[in-house]
């Protein structure tokens, strides 16, 4: 889990990331420390969304031809629809973590 820090710590803040987000995540050390922390969260937002697209794939393959989920597959169908839920808010979090220190660096300089 990263360091809980006061939101007041950060500089900078993105003017639509909400105070209590800036909590939960580090204040980079210096610019060299965002830009790192940065790219980590710009590639989890990658690895994301190809396992959202990946997971898209799967629940098409529990579809009959006219759209509709198979009727013993519906279970299937949920818990892949459940992932995918989970995933997408991964991926916000992963997102706005991105924006914070994005922020962070063009206000930095």
């Amino acid at each position: 889990m990263p360091d809980v820090n006061e939101s007041s710590d950060w500089i900078w803040k993105h003017p639509y990331i909400q105070e209590t987000f800036y909590q939960k995540l580090p204040v980079p050390k210096d610019p060299i420390d965002a830009k790192d922390k940065l790219k980590c969260h710009l590639d989890a937002i990658d690895d994301f969304q190809s396992q959202i697209e990946i997971i898209d794939l799967e629940i098409e393959t529990l579809k009959e031809d006219n759209g509709k989920t198979l009727p013993y597959l519906v279970d299937e169908d949920v818990n892949l629809k459940n992932k995918k839920h989970k995933l997408l808010q991964s991926k916000r979090y992963h997102n706005n973590a991105a924006k914070a220190y994005s922020y962070h660096l063009e206000k930095a300089v």
